[in-house]
């Protein structure tokens, strides 16, 4: 390996480290809350919506399964922290909206979640803010690219 390659994989490792510590910090908040990291991406995303979210947007947005989705929804149903309801036009996504119960549980829970996120963020300057969203957006849509030649070339092997 050369040493511009050596110096690449470092840094992967590093940004690697980094995202998985990322990833632990919600797990272990989403736990010490008694909320698996569905249950609590929900009442999060929810938050953010201003009170309502499809189940699509909220599929898109945790990048989880519909499945891990729909789990978490309907135990969360269950539990009377929120309704689903069909939204207006659309019988089949239903938007999901916080009881009093829900709400009550968001704000000691996701709402925590996202003061911290901004009091972090907030540590940066906005130039820094800025650059730090466009090299990551930047990153991320280079490696959806590449990851996506590596799907389609498993693919094709895996036909042959």
């Amino acid at each position: 390996m050369g040493t511009e390659e050596r110096k690449r994989a470092e840094r992967m490792c590093e940004l690697n480290a980094l995202y998985k510590k990322y990833d632990y910090l919600y797990r272990g908040v989403a736990g010490r809350f008694g909320l698996s990291d569905a249950a609590l991406g929900i009442l999060y995303f929810v938050r953010m919506a201003d009170g309502a979210c499809s189940q699509s947007e909220i599929c898109s947005l945790m990048m989880h399964s519909k499945q891990t989705v729909n789990s978490a929804i309907k135990k969360l149903e269950e539990e009377g922290l929120l309704v689903l309801a069909c939204g207006e036009g659309n019988k089949k996504n239903k938007l999901i909206t916080l009881t009093a119960a829900g709400a009550a549980l968001a704000e000691k829970t996701a709402d925590r979640v996202i003061r911290a996120e901004q009091a972090a963020l907030a540590g940066l300057t906005e130039e820094e803010q800025g650059i730090f969203l466009k090299l990551f957006a930047g990153f991320v849509g280079r490696l959806e690219t590449e990851m996506d030649a590596l799907r389609e070339a498993h693919e094709e092997e895996a036909s042959e």
